[in-house]
């Protein structure tokens, strides 16, 4: 009986427990967007790096492994090992191989997962005849948990504009 009372008691203890209001949980998920920035602004300069060296392997390990992406024109590429390939044919598009640099513009989090919206800018080697122009466009990257401390991309899509 004893342990019966006790059992009801802490459910109900539980199910009292005040909700969060709407500033505390606008504060809580700017704290969270906060943190999540730094990891996604540090992913996005190792991408411009790794991007730069045509390290292809090194841009796959940022993405989940079961991650997608849906690049512009082209059906979506499923999984990290297709997201590899993937990248190493763009590298072969050009010599150098071409630069990708992205920017988080806005960043949401709530709990273990963030959303950023921002520009990429794509930069080919120059050929003899010049192009009307260089590929930009916007990114929408999802990122979810990958550890305690790392952030791994779950989803990213955009758009290129000429």
């Amino acid at each position: 009986m004893r342990i019966r009372s006790v059992a009801v008691l802490l459910v109900v203890a539980v199910a009292c427990r005040q909700a969060e209001t709407l500033d505390q949980r606008a504060a809580r998920m700017a704290g969270e967007s906060a943190a999540a920035r730094q990891a996604i602004d540090a992913i996005n300069a190792n991408w411009a790096r790794f991007s730069t060296a045509g390290h292809t392997d090194s841009i796959a390990e940022f993405y989940h492994v079961n991650a997608m992406i849906l690049p512009p024109n082209q059906p979506p590429v499923r999984g990290r090992d297709s997201i590899r390939a993937f990248m190493a044919v763009i590298n072969t598009m050009s010599s150098p191989p071409p630069i990708l640099n992205v920017w988080a513009d806005s960043v949401w989090a709530s709990g273990p997962l963030a959303v950023d919206v921002g520009p990429l800018d794509l930069r080919l080697a120059r050929r003899r005849k010049a192009a009307p122009g260089r590929p930009r466009g916007r990114l929408r990257q999802v990122h979810g948990p990958l550890g305690e401390r790392e952030r791994a991309l779950a989803h990213d899509g955009g758009h290129l504009e000429q």
